[in-house]
């Protein structure tokens, strides 16, 4: 029998955009897009790579909904490419855990059918069929690993059979298929060859390379999602102390 892959994301996510103030110490803030959001965490568009494990305070705002949201949390995964993408895991004291949870609730409310609650799933079986389903109109900026993803699955593939095809960069990758479930990019279900075909264009335009998606295991460092950064690229907290000290 296949081996079952589980989700690594504790709750729903609604795939909306918000406004975020994000820092990584609690006298500098810079702006932030946040991507998706659920009760246990969510996912942002930052400045510059950031590493596993790092603590991270926010402040979300959604125009829709009153007031802020002040969250703690730590940094769960982060991308080792433009763009530069985190998932962040609340904090489970009681303060953040109600405080996330009351802003998940606004947002549901302001926009009712946006959350993936019913259809969230806890895992999947080895020998679930995924199929794509056809790109919104409007198609969103996909991360390297979702790009990779969606692009492996092509018209149908097995999940047995994507995560041996992905090999070193399924721990990068596991996360991500599942957030495309929850947007409904991939489904369970039936190939759809109209669909990959329709994708293909988009994800030619994001292909990454293959050491951006290799296993923390592979490269020899804790980091999510690759390994260490590129000393090339300033780390965001080393972006937020120029910023300060050019003030």
């Amino acid at each position: 029998m296949a081996e079952p892959v589980l989700n690594p994301r504790r709750s729903p996510r609604a795939p909306i955009v918000c406004v975020a103030h994000v820092a990584l110490r609690l006298d500098t803030f810079v702006a932030a897009r946040v991507l998706d959001y659920g009760p246990g965490g969510c996912q942002l568009e930052v400045e510059g790579p950031v590493d596993r494990g790092d603590r991270v305070y926010l402040k979300l705002t959604n125009e829709s909904v009153p007031g802020s949201a002040l969250l703690t949390g730590r940094v769960a995964w982060s991308s080792r490419a433009e763009p530069w993408r985190i998932g962040v895991a609340f904090d489970d004291d009681s303060l953040t855990s109600k405080a996330a949870r009351k802003f998940f609730g606004l947002l549901e409310a302001a926009h009712p059918g946006l959350s993936e609650s019913d259809r969230f799933l806890d895992g999947l079986p080895g020998d679930a069929l995924l199929a794509p389903t056809p790109p919104p109109a409007t198609v969103p900026t996909l991360s390297t690993e979702e790009a990779k993803v969606l692009r492996t699955v092509g018209p149908a593939m097995r999940v047995d059979a994507l995560r041996e095809a992905l090999g070193e960069s399924w721990s990068a990758c596991r996360n991500p298929t599942f957030a495309l479930l929850g947007k409904r990019y991939l489904v369970v279900g039936a190939a759809n060859e109209l669909a990959a075909s329709e994708w293909a264009p988009h994800l030619a335009a994001a292909t990454p390379r293959d050491e951006d998606l290799a296993s923390p295991e592979a490269s020899g460092s804790s980091s999510s999602c690759g390994g260490r950064r590129p000393a090339t690229k300033a780390s965001l907290w080393t972006r937020l102390k120029e910023r300060r000290a050019s003030r």
